[in-house]
């Protein structure tokens, strides 16, 4: 099973933070950041900066690091295409409950700025319960040099760290049940249209956008299809002649199965028909 991985929000703040401080504020409660000053990642609690557990077990406000360590990544010389490099990271505390916080801490060959403007990242893949995963780095193509990266493997709160579904990019998702959850204006009324629409005619008439099915119950029944071409393509209603005499169904424009719109076809008492435009003309299923 694998263990969740996160770059502290997805790439954690590198910067001189000291327990308690109030700056910087990264604008997001629950934000993570590696600290340069204490060397343990720090959590934001809207206010200040708390240190997010100790290395060893136990300690921590707002949860435990049951392993914090640093592994090195080297891109060699630049002088070959090492965009990416992966490696093996012993963690035996690693579970598939662990958030596991990555961060580029510093290098031996470049300046915190250089490190900051060569946009490495980091990521933890292929995690093995009890064993440790797979550290991959990756950089733009040139990178040289050798790289520490922080690691916190976290797995246990305490109360304090709550994640809300507006810190992870979901604030639109919630739990609303199948039966209860809205659909569009749009849907709402086709689904309206679908089932009530419904009318039975004693006069001639020409069909609208909002009619589905026709009842014509009068002598010579005259029912009027509107153009093929205004409803448009996939547009579908049923005509039922429920009179004695026989009526007839015709067109604005175009043609009823080839036949001419102001000739119509025939129908007969208890005869239905159902009609479809094409976008252009009108064909009975």
């Amino acid at each position: 099973m694998t263990a969740r991985t996160m770059q502290s929000y997805f790439k954690p703040l590198v910067a001189a933070i000291a327990e308690g401080a109030t700056t910087p504020d990264p604008g997001t409660t629950n934000a993570v950041a590696l600290s340069t000053t204490t060397g343990a990642f720090m959590r934001w609690t809207g206010t200040e900066w708390n240190a997010l557990g100790g290395g060893g077990e136990g300690g921590g406000e707002f949860g435990t690091f049951l392993t914090q360590l640093t592994a090195t990544v080297d891109f060699g010389d630049g002088l070959v295409e090492d965009t990416l490099v992966s490696q093996f990271v012993a963690a035996d505390t690693v579970n598939e409950n662990s958030i596991i916080h990555l961060a580029v801490a510093s290098s031996t060959d470049h300046s915190a700025d250089e490190i900051a403007a060569e946009g490495v990242s980091v990521y933890a893949t292929e995690v093995d319960p009890g064993v440790g995963f797979t550290l991959v780095a990756v950089a733009p193509q040139g990178t040289w040099g050798e790289y520490t990266v922080a690691i916190g493997v976290m797995n246990s709160f305490d109360g304090g760290l709550v994640f809300t579904k507006a810190d992870i990019g979901l604030s639109l998702v919630d739990n609303t049940a199948d039966m209860s959850k809205p659909v569009s204006t749009a849907q709402a009324a086709a689904d309206m249209l679908a089932v009530t629409a419904l009318s039975t005619k004693t006069a001639p008439y020409t069909l609208t956008a909002t009619d589905n099915v026709i009842l014509s119950n009068y002598a010579s029944a005259e029912i009027t299809l509107p153009s093929a071409a205004t409803i448009g393509a996939g547009r579908q209603y049923t005509v039922k002649n429920i009179n004695a005499s026989t009526g007839t169904l015709k067109a604005v424009a175009g043609t009823i199965d080839g036949v001419a719109a102001s000739t119509g076809v025939a129908l007969l008492q208890y005869q239905s028909l159902t009609v479809v435009s094409d976008g252009a003309n009108w064909h009975i299923l």
